[in-house]
């Protein structure tokens, strides 16, 4: 007999079943990985509603659902450089009862956009209820670059899907390493 038939005939069920179940585990991590990730990315297309751009000064009536939003200042910029926190914007939202929505500071530096328009996250609201709701944007803020047609758009918060996105990304890459170095063992074993 073979050192190698001894020492399998000595080994425990639960180390013969350990590469197995090791190989299952990562099969389940990926999967559920890549089922993370699918969810997630299409959730980041909403960071911002195109129904709710508002031009400033101007005001829009927009339906909204019950929910956090962000506000976004965004305006079509020239050379790339970023849009600045907008000093000078007032931004009131109210409901058909003419009641003001609370917003509150952005607590990040967030901002998003393209080499055209950008787009830099500087207030948040609460809706309670989804219904109607007039937004209403009003002065004019100073940028140290020209801001082309400026507009206040409301969006969904990213913070939660971003690292939700990373995070399964990662799962899912460290899972399929692992499954690379455990299937070739199980299959050398189930050859054995």
């Amino acid at each position: 007999m073979g050192e190698r038939q001894v020492a399998r005939r000595g080994a425990s069920p639960g180390t013969r079943l350990a590469l197995p179940l090791t190989v299952l585990l990562m099969a389940g991590c990926l999967a559920a990985g890549l089922i993370l990730v699918k969810r997630t990315a299409p959730k980041l297309h909403n960071a911002r509603i195109g129904a709710t751009r508002t031009p400033v000064p101007g005001s829009r009536k927009v339906r909204l659902d019950a929910g956090k939003y962000v506000i976004y200042y965004e305006a079509g910029i020239t050379g790339g450089i970023g849009l600045a926190r907008p000093h000078g914007v007032t931004v009131r939202i109210e409901t058909p009862a003419r009641r003001a929505l609370a917003l509150h500071p952005y607590a990040g530096n967030f901002h998003t956009g393209s080499s055209f328009v950008d787009a830099r996250a500087f207030l948040t609201v609460q809706v309670a209820r989804s219904g109607s709701y007039q937004i209403m944007a009003a002065g004019k803020s100073s940028q140290p670059i020209v801001a082309n047609a400026p507009r206040v758009v409301l969006g969904t918060p990213t913070g939660g899907n971003v690292l939700r996105l990373v995070g399964a990304s990662v799962m899912a890459l460290l899972a399929f390493i692992a499954l690379c170095f455990a299937l070739p063992a199980l299959w050398g074993r189930l050859g054995d």
